[in-house]
């Protein structure tokens, strides 16, 4: 009986090293830069504006286009039953000590690492519009389609009718920055309805944007011409 339970020990015991090893592999390639990997600057990247976080924009806009292999899964990261298993597995053991992130939270870092990116973060751009649907994750992935310029355009259009007051505020200020041209029409349409929504600095702040556009001889919601 004893043999048979230092058996089923041990056995358990290489099981749980096995799955914790294979956790830590599966995020082993990645970029590095200043002698860390891509992913301990973003743990540290949170626009706070302390040291640590201006640290990490600097690596990551460094890294530029390379993160992009990395940073692209994350921004639809799930978190699995086998993880959750794993997981499970783990903390019943004083063993070893696995740092283990949430997929919400890879999806936050992530979108946050676009917004460092800029405009070579375009290509984030589907997987960011899909994180507006999310509550957890619409906040950070509207001031990622911010960052990254008139391809985040589609997005910000469809923030603007997001069940978060603060995002559509946010959205209605900033989105007449990318609309520059005549086929960007839809996204005048949604700012024009925008002046109809229930939040009054929200109504406002599009109002802005339309005399904004207007004052610099862009195309108005109807199709006429400004004057």
């Amino acid at each position: 009986m004893r043999t048979r339970t230092i058996i089923i020990a041990g056995s358990s015991l290489l099981l749980i090293i096995s799955l914790a090893v294979l956790l830590c592999l599966r995020g082993s390639q990645q970029p590095t830069y200043g002698g860390k990997k891509l992913s301990q600057w973003l743990a540290d990247l949170n626009y706070s504006g302390d040291p640590a976080d201006v640290s990490a924009q600097a690596a990551v806009k460094a890294i530029g286009t390379n993160a992009l292999p990395h940073i692209l899964p994350m921004l639809c990261a799930q978190d699995s039953s086998f993880e959750l298993n794993v997981m499970r597995l783990l903390r019943k053991q004083s063993l070893i000590k696995i740092s283990w992130i949430p997929a919400s939270e890879k999806r936050q870092r992530a979108a946050r690492a676009v917004r460092a990116l800029g405009s070579e973060g375009a290509s984030a751009a589907p997987a960011l519009v899909t994180m507006l649907d999310t509550k957890e994750d619409a906040w950070c992935a509207m001031a990622a389609l911010v960052d990254i310029g008139p391809d985040g355009l589609p997005g910000l259009t469809k923030a603007l009718t997001n069940q978060n007051v603060r995002i559509r505020q946010m959205v209605s200020g900033h989105i007449s920055k990318h609309i520059a041209e005549p086929g960007t029409s839809a996204a005048l349409i949604a700012l024009t309805n925008a002046l109809s929504d229930a939040d009054i600095e929200v109504r406002r702040r599009a109002a802005t944007a339309i005399l904004k556009l207007a004052a610099t001889n862009q195309e108005p919601p109807n199709g006429g011409q400004a004057k």
